[in-house]
């Protein structure tokens, strides 16, 4: 399968690109299909197509608000099959649920990432579940060796009234049975959970590359669109998916800012190749107090996205910008004229490392390079939001929290970096103890002890308390 794709700079026009593509061509075609990630964005598609001269009735918006009494699947597979209108805008979110579904379109055009994977946990502890479990749901291999495929199996025998079914795998045989998406599980944990020595297992459920397989032409928009989360996956060894640029990127109206981009940052070393993230933040509670005061004090009439660190302890505060300019945590898409007149944008974004990493590394991908591609994507989305939006001439002030952000947002965008020292000082805790081999035989002991009461379901809270607080000596460097 064959992805054509967009990948430039946010407001450089890839979504006039793609209107014009469609008013070209609609009159020999008889199908489309437009996939955005929210119904705002979908309504402004809908206007500016109209404005280019495509007539109304000829475009259907398929949400909640034109479904009345059906669900938004079935409203959409309806209007599917009876084909009243040639031009259908829908949400990325409504594709997995799209019951086995295949796209047959003339032109099909992805508007941003898909959301293209998610995980679950299922927690069977009971034996006959196991067993009612193993009896429909097989775990092929695939091309990857660390992960099996679930695939139903027998399932025109299976008593949907039973209740170990209907309290404990439901969901899962649900998704299988009517979704378009695959169903991967790691092969250790999932042997794991068959043999018994543990009852739980996460699976990873990735929106099927398939579904596009009779498109004739499919086409992705977004800023390093070929390297999100669900292209990652798409081009690992689990699809056969090729991503190739369009032709039609010589048509957007530019390939590179040229305002004067300065890139500041508070949090860095010699070498600029540490990020920053909750951990780091909690070990100094200065970081955001310093960080915020600062920008509060020194910068005027800005954009921001404020700090996604949630501290664990409630002693620990995050205050506010004085900015009320305050964007969406998703802006794709998004444009107000209010912010794109102003020129200094504050991204207090961290690293978020997420379970969505592991299954890329999984897959073959280095440590964090799928993490750090959705963490800049994020930072530069925001940045487009302002002044900088319509490419002009001028100064565009942007803050970040650390230098491993700044280097990589420059390596994307160009400009240059500029450091502001806090005198914040390190931000990652040095360790009071170094555990003696002795030691961590010692802690090892007692967690393969407590993982075994665990998994029979026989740990008293007075094991898990001393557990607790065996631990809490070990790190304290206290002999016991």
């Amino acid at each position: 399968m064959i992805i054509s794709t967009i990948p430039s700079l946010p407001g450089s026009g890839k979504t006039e690109v793609a209107i014009q593509h469609i008013k070209k061509n609609i009159a020999h075609m008889t199908a489309i299909t437009y996939v955005a990630p929210t119904m705002k964005l979908l309504a402004s598609i809908k206007e500016r197509l109209i404005r280019q001269g495509l007539n109304p009735n000829d475009i259907a918006v398929l949400d909640s608000s034109t479904t009345k009494d059906q669900n938004v699947s079935d409203n959409i597979l309806e209007e599917r099959a009876n084909r009243t209108k040639k031009l259908h805008l829908i949400t990325s979110a409504s594709l997995a649920n799209l019951a086995n579904h295949t796209f047959d379109d003339d032109l099909m055009i992805v508007d941003e990432e898909l959301n293209a994977l998610s995980t679950a946990h299922y927690n069977l502890v009971e034996q006959s579940s196991k067993m009612i479990f193993s009896k429909y749901v097989n775990a092929k291999t695939c091309s990857v060796d660390d992960l099996y495929k679930l695939e139903l199996a027998n399932i025109s025998n299976l008593d949907r009234t039973d209740t170990v079914y209907e309290k404990t795998f439901k969901e899962l045989i649900t998704t299988l049975e009517t979704s378009n998406l695959d169903v991967y599980v790691i092969k250790k944990q999932f042997d794991d959970y068959l043999s018994g020595e543990r009852t739980n297992f996460i699976t990873f459920e990735v929106l099927s590359p398939n579904i596009f397989k009779d498109v004739g032409e499919l086409l992705y928009l977004g800023y390093d669109i070929q390297n999100t989360l669900s292209s990652l996956i798409y081009k690992s060894s689990l699809y056969d998916v090729t991503f190739t640029k369009s032709a039609l990127t010589k048509d957007l109206r530019f390939h590179e800012y040229t305002s004067n981009i300065i890139i500041n940052y508070f949090l860095g070393d010699e070498k600029g190749n540490r990020s920053v993230g909750n951990g780091q933040i909690e070990s100094n509670p200065d970081v955001p107090k310093k960080v915020t005061a600062w920008i509060n004090e020194n910068v005027n009439d800005y954009l921001v996205i404020g700090w996604n660190y949630k501290p664990s302890k409630k002693a620990i505060s995050i205050p506010k910008f004085n900015s009320d300019l305050v964007l969406p945590k998703v802006s794709h898409g998004l444009n107000e004229q209010v912010w794109m007149e102003k020129t200094s944008v504050v991204v207090m974004s961290n690293f978020r490392m997420s379970i969505e990493d592991t299954f890329l590394k999984i897959l073959g991908y280095k440590h964090r390079e799928g993490d750090t591609g959705r963490h800049i994507n994020l930072v530069i989305q925001a940045i487009a939001r302002c002044a900088v939006r319509n490419n002009p001439p001028c100064d565009i002030n942007i803050y970040v929290l650390d230098q491993f952000t700044a280097t990589r947002v420059q390596a994307q965008i160009g400009g240059s970096i500029n450091e502001i020292d806090l005198k914040i000082g390190k931000t990652r805790k040095e360790p009071k103890h170094k555990m003696s081999v002795e030691d961590k035989k010692a802690r090892e002991r007692d967690r393969a002890k407590y993982n075994r009461l665990k998994r029979k379901g026989s740990l008293t809270p007075a094991q898990k308390m001393e557990f607790t607080r065996l631990s809490m000596l070990f790190a304290k460097g206290v002999k016991v």
